[in-house]
């Protein structure tokens, strides 16, 4: 594969050099384990927009399978949190681990190549990866325990729920597997659990 980029690459002008340089270290990029840098999500969003991968006789989905190994869908959310976030997004989910609806949660403390608890500047630096692990753990701790816990459901609406479940499953018009058996018999017996909690015995 790299032999071909070679090759196309004396045809390309310096308006492909972002296409050739990524295809040369494509053994860098690991979309899926979240190992790319901003770096290369950069990289990613000027082929992307300049349409640079056109050069290669495909589209883009087709550039991102062939290429780069993931579907399209991959590349352009990881775009799209370069473009949310910046790079300290990269840097805080590969040290800490988190998704980016928790990245979002706590984007608000992440400034100026660091993460503010309470005051304290954590750099975000390979060096610092417990302390910023840590500094993540305890910010997403806080805003958990700030959450309201939601009100007590009426017994009406829970009730009218159960019987549009029971409804929705008389109207089923195919067979359930193994599998989506072994689920809802779980699902039955939790609201026979919770049911015999309230006083209700439920005949088997």
């Amino acid at each position: 594969m790299n032999e071909m980029v070679q090759a196309d690459a004396g045809n390309g002008g310096g308006e492909n050099a972002n296409l050739f340089r990524l295809m040369g270290r494509r053994e860098a990029f690991n979309l899926v384990a979240g190992a790319c840098s901003a770096a290369d999500i950069e990289t990613l969003r000027a082929i992307r927009d300049e349409k640079s991968y056109k050069i290669m006789n495909c589209n883009w989905p087709d550039f991102c399978i062939r290429y780069l190994r993931v579907n399209r869908r991959t590349v352009d959310r990881a775009i799209a949190n370069l473009n949310e976030f910046g790079a300290s997004y990269f840097l805080v989910t590969q040290m800490a681990y988190i998704s980016a609806a928790e990245y979002r949660r706590i984007a608000r403390h992440v400034t100026g190549g660091a993460i503010n608890v309470d005051g304290t500047m954590v750099a975000l630096l390979p060096e610092n990866r417990q302390a910023v692990s840590q500094a993540v753990t305890e910010l997403l701790r806080r805003l958990e325990a700030e959450q309201p816990k939601p009100a007590p459901a009426c017994f009406d609406a829970l009730l009218k729920r159960c019987r549009n479940v029971a409804d929705a499953l008389a109207a089923l018009e195919v067979g359930l597997d193994g599998g989506q058996k072994a689920a809802l018999a779980e699902a039955v017996a939790a609201i026979r659990s919770a049911a015999a909690d309230l006083g209700v015995a439920v005949a088997g």
